[in-house]
This record gives structure tokens, sequence and C-alpha cells, in this order.
């Protein structure tokens, strides 16, 4: 084959991959998803977070972290996903709900909306006894990610219940929740806090608090620190759990970061 008849072969492939592709983009199958695609989507999955079932509802609840601030408001997400926290009694669809709540109010609304819904409803579950801890796990994770201590009604109305569920007794799930959410949130009274529960007679507990110290102090500077806490510190590295000794050399050397100072017995 001279080279005349080989360029026009390969012309002619070209022009039969071209029309192909003109034709797959004419029809639909390769396209950007269009605000109507996009619209339709979100209908479908609220619907099915309303009347779903199962994992095709949790899905669907999951799929609404995803809508923009406007879709947001025009379905009233954050209201529909309380109603389903309050009233659904299956407790993965509520934990997928709470969790969805929590990356809307991340990403998708503003002016704090989302958590100015949620925050009294989800402090009303944490103080019921009956509420599965699973659930009360969930909420004080949320709270974890998306409280500021700028906020006076985070510090002041959620954080010391933060505290409380801290120095429940035990190994619960809620408790050690709770115990790494004081060491993100970086209260000015945090390091006292974590500092007590450094004293739980659980050994899951006190790492789960060593790292809670670990955290605080990496994001803070300038903090007083009781000596008990370091000597608490100290006698941990000699603790027979082998997690709780790690965790406690991790803190140690925070104790010592610029501009922390030890507090006057």
């Amino acid at each position: 084959m001279n080279s005349t008849s080989a360029r026009c072969l390969w012309a002619a492939k070209f022009n039969i991959w071209l029309c192909l592709i003109f034709a797959i983009v004419l029809n639909g199958s390769v396209s950007a998803a269009t605000p109507e695609n996009t619209s339709s989507s979100v209908s479908k999955n609220f619907d099915d977070a309303k009347n779903g079932h199962g994992s095709t509802r949790e899905r669907a609840i999951a799929a609404l972290a995803n809508v923009s601030a406007r879709e947001e408001a025009d379905y009233n997400i954050s209201d529909e996903l309380l109603g389903i926290v309050a009233k659904t009694s299956d407790i993965f669809v509520r934990i997928v709900a709470i969790e969805t709540l929590g990356k809307l109010q991340i990403n998708v609304t503003k002016d704090d909306k989302a958590l100015t819904k949620y925050r009294e409803p989800f402090m009303n579950i944490l103080a019921k006894k009956d509420e599965p801890n699973m659930v009360k796990k969930a909420i004080v994770l949320v709270f974890g990610e998306t409280l500021r201590k700028t906020r006076l009604m985070d510090k002041d109305r959620v954080y010391p219940e933060i505290v409380k569920l801290a120095s429940h007794r035990g190994e619960d799930p809620v408790r050690l929740a709770a115990i790494g959410v004081i060491g993100n949130f970086g209260a000015d009274d945090g390091i006292n806090v974590l500092a007590d529960v450094l004293n739980a007679q659980e050994s899951r507990v006190r790492e789960v608090a060593a790292k809670a110290i670990f955290h605080y102090l990496d994001s803070n500077s300038g903090v007083t620190i009781h000596p008990g806490a370091v000597n608490k510190l100290v006698e941990m590295l000699k603790d027979k759990d082998s997690y709780v000794r790690s965790s406690a050399l991790r803190a140690i050397p925070s104790f010592i970061q610029a501009n922390n100072t030890l507090a006057t017995e």
C-alpha cells in the first residue's frame, strides 16, 4: 500500500470515529449532568429518603448530602432529615440522617442553617436515657465536626453537655466519642477536663483521653497545664496496656511545646 492510499484509509477511519462520537453525544449517551438531570436525581433521592426502606433509604439519605444550597432550601431537606431522626424506628436510617445533617452544615447550608435546626433536637436526644447509644454516638461525632468555640450557643449550651457525657462511668461509645470531641473543641477548660478523665479505671477510656490531650495541645498554645496531668501521663507509661502506654508517650511531648506553662500546685 502506497503512502497516498494509507493516508486515505486513515482519513476514512478518522471520519468514521468522528461520526460515531457525534452520534453518541447527540443521543445523550455521553453528556454532562444537566440541571434537569440533577433536579430529577434530587427529587428521586428525596422521595426514597421519605418513603424508601432499608439500604435503599439509607443510600438516598446519604446522597442528599451532595445537593446544592438552593436544592436544600427548595426541598426543605434539613427539616425532612430531622423528621426522620425523630420518627423513624430504624436505627441505621436515623444514623445516616444524622450524619447527612452534619455534612449539610459543613458543605452546603449557609449561615449555620443546618446546625441551627439540629442543635436543640440533637441535645434533646442526648438527654433521653432510652435512646440507643449508637444514635447518641452519631450525634456526638457530628457535634465534634460542626461545633465551634467561637459560637456562644456551641460553647455555652452544647459543650457543657458533652463534658457531662465524658464524665460518665464505664466504657460506652458515647463517652469515648465525647472525650474525643473535647480534645478537638479546644475550650479553655478542656485540658483540665481531659486530665480528670486520665484517672478513669477503664484502660480504653484513659487511652482515648491521652489521645484527646495530644489533639488539644496540638491545636492550642499558651495552655496552663496542671502538674497532676503530666504526672498521670508519666504513670501511664508503665501501664500494662500497650495502647495506653503508646497514647501517653505520644501526648507527653505536646506538653513542652512553645508557650505552654505548668500551673502552680
